[in-house]
C-alpha cells in the first residue's frame, strides 16, 4: 500500500475484548497480557474539503475545524479537529471519515481551545454547527466562521 492510499483509509471499527470501543475514551493501563484490541480499517470513506469564509464572504485562513457525529449518544469522546493547514483561499482537505450523518463547525482557533479543554461546551457546538451528511468520496463544504457561543453562568 502506498502514502496515497494509506491516507484514504479510516477506522470502520474498533473492538476491544470484544467490545466494541469505536469513537470512545478506553483506558489500556490496566489490560491483561491476554486482551485483544482489533482494529478495522476501510478504504470506503468520506473525505471532506472545507472552505471558510467569513460573514463579507472572504477566505478565512485561521480556524479549527470541528466534525461530530450528529448522533448525541456519540458525543462521548474528546473534541478535536483536524491539524491541517488551510490554503490562502481557506481550504483545507480534513481526515477521512465513515460516510454518515455529522455536525460542522469552523470555529476561531481560540473557540475551539475552549471546547477542548470543557468537552461539556460540545452541546453549546451543537447548537451552531451545520448537520450534513458525508458521501464517499471527496466532497466539498462551504462554511461560514462561527463563534462558539458564550457559557451560561
Amino acid at each position: 500500500m502506498d502514502s496515497r492510499s494509506a491516507a484514504r483509509l479510516g477506522i470502520e471499527s474498533v473492538h476491544y475484548d470484544g467490545r466494541d470501543i469505536t469513537d470512545l475514551a478506553t483506558d489500556f493501563g490496566t489490560a491483561s497480557p491476554k486482551s485483544r484490541l482489533e482494529i478495522v480499517l476501510t478504504s470506503r470513506v468520506a473525505v471532506p474539503v472545507v472552505r471558510v469564509t467569513d460573514d463579507q464572504g472572504q477566505p478565512v485562513t485561521t480556524y479549527h475545524v470541528i466534525l461530530i457525529p450528529a448522533e448525541p449518544a456519540q458525543w462521548q469522546r474528546p473534541v478535536s479537529g483536524d491539524p491541517t493547514t488551510p490554503d490562502r483561499d481557506g481550504v483545507e482537505r480534513l481526515a477521512p471519515r465513515l460516510p454518515g450523518e455529522y455536525l460542522v463547525a469552523a470555529l476561531p482557533w481560540e473557540d475551539s481551545l475552549v471546547l477542548a479543554r470543557d468537552p461539556s461546551r460540545i452541546e453549546s457546538l451543537a447548537s451552531v454547527a451545520r448537520r450534513i451528511t458525508l458521501m464517499e468520496g471527496d466532497q466539498s463544504l462551504e462554511l461560514r466562521l462561527t463563534a462558539l457561543p458564550r457559557a451560561r453562568q
